[in-house]
């Protein structure tokens, strides 16, 4: 059986904060390769760390006991089973032993008995399948109370199933309880550990530290995040006085939909929804993009469909979104935060349109800017999130 982290560390599981933290200190004095450069020491260093990092910080070791609970009741439950097995392959014996007595009669009746008994172990896995295919496809198609509803039904039943709990990690995330969503995947992982998604879902969590939400979690100072809004704003505000005194000729003066925006106009609708995006990535106020658009299950998740809608009109987008999430309960904190940082982006930049001696027609800077920022921001998203570890 691998060593816990407890172990490597020397103390007991009921260890406080401040014993773990002695014992990690004097095995560091001792281990460190200043002090021992020997090639056993460097890896009993690694593992020290390593462990130290998982229970010394109060909000992962409580994860990792998780895991350890979990791991000891597998291992009960294995046991259980390999008795049961033990119990059943004596009684088939007893029973064979019974058949060769009565050929006849005894042979007839365990047949019967042995089919029934086939057919209901038969019954019950099949049930659980079938409620598993149907809980990956209302899952897809953002029913997400329902989903969550028999995520939970069918946890109660087979708790050793994995996309349950995977599934209510991916709500719980989208949500924004991230300590929900550790727990979640954790035990998603455990249930199917050869599931690669699932554990990296875990440990993207696990090394952003942990939170009840985006923008408060510990692998980012909330000054950073402070200081990721305040430069959006200023471009925001920099490209508004752009708009105003920029003097440009109208692009397309034939098109009614757009005939007052110019070339400046489009670049800073553009820009300004690159900087909110990505600003918003950085100050850790965005779930990570990949797992915004996809889920457990292997779908594209809803984030992809408003995305679609977005493009063509930012405003039905957000209407029906919000429409959506009041009816279905799919509200997805990330989506949330994208739309109204678009929103206000875009609000500000009409207020300059209709402010500029120039003449914009501001109706259309407010219909149709939404969709260039958007789309920017959706850019800017994946830029600063391929630059940020979490």
């Amino acid at each position: 059986m691998a060593r816990t982290h407890y172990q490597t560390l020397g103390v007991e599981r009921s260890a406080s904060s401040s014993e773990i933290r002695s014992a990690y200190r004097k095995l560091v004095m001792e281990l460190h390769p200043d002090r021992n450069p020997s090639k056993q020491a460097a890896e009993q260093f690694l593992r020290v760390t390593e462990a130290y990092e998982s229970i010394g910080d109060p909000d992962r070791r409580r994860n990792y006991d998780a895991i350890l609970d979990m791991d000891a009741r597998r291992a009960q439950e294995r046991e259980v089973q390999e008795q049961r097995r033990r119990n059943a392959e004596a009684q088939q014996r007893a029973a064979q032993q019974r058949n060769a007595a009565n050929a006849a009669s005894g042979s007839a009746g365990t047949a019967t008995g042995r089919s029934g008994t086939q057919k209901d172990t038969f019954q019950g896995p099949t049930t659980v399948a079938a409620e598993i295919t149907k809980l990956s496809l209302i899952f897809s198609r953002g029913q997400w109370v329902e989903a969550e509803t028999l995520a939970r039904e069918i946890i109660a039943r087979d708790p050793k199933q994995a996309l349950p709990y995977a599934v209510l990690g991916d709500l719980a995330r989208q949500r924004g309880k991230l300590s929900e969503a550790v727990k979640m995947y954790s035990y998603a992982a455990q249930m199917d550990p050869r599931n690669s998604l699932y554990m990296r879902r875990y440990e993207e969590l696990i090394r952003a530290g942990r939170t009840d939400s985006f923008g408060q979690m510990a692998g980012l100072p909330q000054a950073n995040q402070g200081v990721a809004l305040i430069v959006a704003a200023l471009f925001i505000v920099l490209s508004m006085i752009y708009v105003f005194v920029a003097p440009e000729r109208p692009l397309f003066p034939s098109f009614n939909m757009l005939s007052t925006w110019t070339l400046g106009l489009i670049v800073m609708l553009f820009l300004t929804g690159v900087v909110t995006g990505s600003c918003l990535s950085a100050g850790n106020l965005l779930d990570r993009f990949i797992s915004s658009t996809t889920n457990s299950v292997g779908k594209f998740g809803p984030m992809v469909a408003l995305g679609t809608v977005a493009v063509v009109n930012f405003w039905f987008a957000a209407a029906l979104y919000a429409i959506l999430g009041l009816i279905r309960g799919t509200f997805n904190l990330s989506a949330t935060r994208l739309l109204y940082g678009v929103g206000v982006t875009t609000l500000c930049l009409t207020i300059a349109a209709a402010l500029a001696p120039r003449g914009f027609e501001a109706v259309q800077v407010f219909l149709w800017g939404g969709n260039l920022v958007y789309i920017g921001a959706i850019c800017g998203w994946l830029v600063a999130d391929s630059f940020t570890q979490r």
